[in-house]
């Protein structure tokens, strides 16, 4: 069943690449892909030079008999989007906000564009696309614009507690009177007096 998003991006996708993301078996690329090295074989193949955005992927689970007549290839979407938050090497932070890693060497070596193809394919596909990213993530990517993000969408828990305990101080000396202060913030708030008193 195909949305009206894919049809939107198929739409466009055709606009830059007539007759791209052919449903016909015989253009399209064939990837083989094993379960246990999804991320390795997946980027071997979206990064090797035959390898075309515009003519669509058919997916062979080695050692699986199964036709792709677009279930595989969904499977493999969503494996992609596992192996892509665990084995990549890419994304850090928790289930659902996702962030990209700090890292030059893959920046250099265009991962995180390998991870865009992957992730706009899927869409196009009917595979899950990529919906593991932080809001602020994905707002910037879609638009542009940056957002001001949440410290749940930070990974690092030093960073995290320490930022919150900022946060707090700061809101203690804007406000004198800490009577206000819910009780279970004078842990993290050091301005503050005992609730007891």
């Amino acid at each position: 069943m195909i949305t009206q998003l894919q049809e939107e991006l198929r739409a466009l996708a055709n606009q830059r690449h007539p007759d791209c993301l052919s449903e016909d078996p015989i253009t399209q690329q064939l990837i083989n892909i094993r379960r246990s090295r999804i991320w390795v074989d997946a980027s071997r193949a979206f990064s090797s030079t035959s390898f075309s955005m515009s003519k669509g992927i058919r997916v062979n689970f080695i050692g699986e008999p199964a036709v792709d007549g677009g279930g595989p290839r969904r499977e493999f979407y969503r494996l992609l989007v596992e192996a892509a938050c665990t084995a990549s090497g890419l994304l850090e932070g928790s289930e659902g906000r996702k962030i990209p890693m700090h890292h030059c060497a893959a920046l250099r070596a265009k991962k995180f564009k390998l991870l865009g193809i992957m992730a706009g394919l899927s869409m196009i596909d009917g595979g899950p696309g990529f919906p593991v990213f932080a809001a602020p993530v994905f707002n910037y990517i879609a638009t542009d614009n940056p957002q001001e993000g949440e410290l749940e969408d930070i990974p690092d828990p030093v960073v995290c507690m320490s930022l919150s305990n900022v946060s707090y101080e700061k809101y203690c000396k804007m406000n004198y009177d800490t009577t206000d202060i819910p009780p279970d913030m004078y842990l993290l708030c050091p301005c503050a007096t005992s609730p007891l008193v």
